[in-house]
This record gives C-alpha cells, sequence and structure tokens, in this order.
C-alpha cells in the first residue's frame, strides 16, 4: 500500500510540474521485460513449453547445474533443479511533459537491498548516458516471490555470478524501455478484491484494495496497452510448501534415490506469473503490498 502512494504521489507531482510549466501536456511510456531465470547452455527458455496453468503437481524440466553454478531458492532450498515457468523482470518508463521520467522496476524475485538497487540505477544511468541519465527517477522493487532465484543472502550466499547478470539483465530491460517510449494515455481503476486473503502476523492489516494503471498509445482506447501495472497485497509463495511427486528419472539425473523430495527446489512464478500470462499482449509488473505475511491458504 505504502509503495503504491509512492508511485502515485511521484505521478501527482510529476503532473503538478507539468501544469506549472504549462506544456503540452503529452505524456509518453515504454515497457520491456525479460526473463531472469539462470541460464543453461546460454539460454532462459529451456522450461518451454512448461505445466499447464491448471497442473497443480507439475514440476516442470529438471536441471543439474546451471551455467553459473548453484544458485538458491529465495527464503528456499540452498539449490534449485526445477524450473515449472518463468521468472521475469519488467521496467516501465513514464515520461511527463517536462521531460523527467520515472522508471518502475518489478521483478519476480523475494527482494532487493537499498545497495543492489543502487548499482542497478548506476548501471541504467551508464547505458543511457547524459542529458537522459539526469532526468531519471527510479521506483525499483521485487514482487517478494519466494520461488524464484535467491537474491537475499539471508540464508546462503547469493551466487555472485548470477546476481551480475541479474542486474545487467534489468538495466537492459530498463534501457529498452526507454527507448520504447511513445505518447501514451493513462488511466487508473481500483476495487476491493480479498480472494484468499488473510494475515498471520502482527499487526494483521489486511488491504484488499486491487489497484491497476494502464497504459495504451495516445489516442488509440482500444488498442493493446503499452503496460498494465496491477498491485494487490498478498504473499507470493503459493507453491513454496508444496511437496510434488518427483519423476524417478529426474532424481537419477540430480544422483538421487527414487522417491527422491523437490522442497523449495523449483522456480516458478507463482501467482504473479499466471497474472502475467492471464493479462496477455503488454508488459505487466504487479507491485505488493508493505506490510508483512499477508498470505493466504491456512484459513486463518
Amino acid at each position: 500500500m505504502l509503495l503504491t502512494r509512492a508511485v502515485l504521489a511521484v505521478l501527482a507531482a510529476l503532473a503538478a510540474a507539468s501544469a506549472a510549466s504549462e506544456p503540452s501536456g503529452v505524456w509518453r511510456v515504454g515497457a520491456s521485460s525479460a526473463s531472469v531465470l539462470p541460464t543453461l547452455n546460454g539460454r532462459t527458455d529451456y522450461w518451454r513449453p512448461g505445466p499447464p496453468d491448471d497442473d497443480p503437481a507439475g514440476l516442470g524440466v529438471c536441471v543439474r547445474t546451471w551455467d553459473v553454478g548453484p544458485v538458491p531458492v529465495g527464503n528456499g532450498a540452498f539449490e534449485s533443479h526445477w524450473v515449472r515457468d518463468d521468472v521475469r523482470t519488467y521496467a516501465v518508463a513514464i515520461e511527463d511533459p517536462t521531460g523527467t521520467v520515472l522508471v518502475l522496476s518489478s521483478s519476480e524475485l523475494y527482494l532487493f537491498f537499498a545497495p543492489d538497487v543502487a548499482l542497478y540505477e548506476q548501471r541504467v544511468r551508464a547505458r543511457v548516458g547524459e542529458p537522459l541519465a539526469s532526468r531519471l527517477r527510479f521506483l525499483v522493487h521485487a514482487q517478494h516471490n519466494h520461488e524464484g532465484p535467491d537474491t537475499s543472502g539471508m540464508f546462503t550466499p547469493v551466487n555472485r555470478a548470477y546476481f551480475d547478470y541479474l542486474l545487467d539483465t534489468m538495466a537492459a530491460v530498463a534501457v529498452e524501455a526507454l527507448a520504447r517510449r511513445q505518447p501514451a494515455d493513462l488511466t487508473y481503476g481500483e476495487r476491493q478484491h480479498g480472494f484468499g486473503q488473510a494475515d498471520i502476523r502482527d499487526p494483521r492489516i489486511l488491504d484488499r484494495t486491487l489497484r491497476v494503471l494502464r497504459a495504451r498509445p495516445a489516442g488509440q482506447p482500444a488498442a493493446p496497452p503499452i503496460a498494465t501495472i496491477v498491485q494487490w497485497n498478498m504473499h507470493p509463495q503459493v507453491t513454496r510448501e508444496q511437496h510434488f511427486p518427483v519423476p524417478d528419472a529426474d532424481c537419477a539425473l540430480l544422483g538421487r534415490p527414487p522417491g527422491c523430495s523437490a522442497y523449495k527446489q523449483f522456480f516458478t512464478g507463482d501467482f504473479p506469473g499466471i497474472l502475467r500470462r492471464v493479462l496477455r499482449g503488454a508488459h505487466r509488473p504487479r507491485r505488493p503490498g508493505a506490510v508483512g505475511s499477508v498470505a493466504g491458504g491456512w484459513g486463518r
């Protein structure tokens, strides 16, 4: 909720500045996204086609080792071996009529610390150069997905080679979003949506508001969106605690006996990833709220 207010506050400030300077009133928006899965033989599409979304037990492809070596799962196991579906990063660049550009960066990962965000911003500014670099403002966050590559290092050291690749990918996505800016119309809507929502940790604050910010090409209300930004307060760890059946061939590939466990050892975009696939045709970052442990599935 605080993050959403920050986004809206920044946009309101940009609009106020635009009105004060009496500009043309044209806003420009560009968007881009890319996979942030660890590479396998230099690729990130090895998981395709992946289990269908209505297959609750499919683990997806089994991988013995990544190009960069072992990669932990965010708030999960110390090593990862399965990929159910893609895990992505997004950037939406929103330029107001005065030329100030807000870069919204959203990744289907566990979390980012302030020094990591600073490194990302430095890489973006270095790639675009002046005069654009000085006009950029950033809002950067992770979607708190517990089933992506680890970015926290709180339970086991982060794979530094992977993390460097991640920052480069995020920066490249931001640069592409900036290059794709085009005149756009922005619309905002919200609705109450509490399906499956609960809070298991004090202070047990619930915000059931579903918020959507959408950008379409200017003057084309029926055109596909340039970007759709969705904010809803829910903890993305739906599948993390599940014990999925593991095919014997996967156990053999990993040198394990039949009946081995995949517990907390797989990557998936969780429900933000499904939202991304449902909202086809545009870049769709999801932004969670600021209250911890807003979660469902325990019936509390």
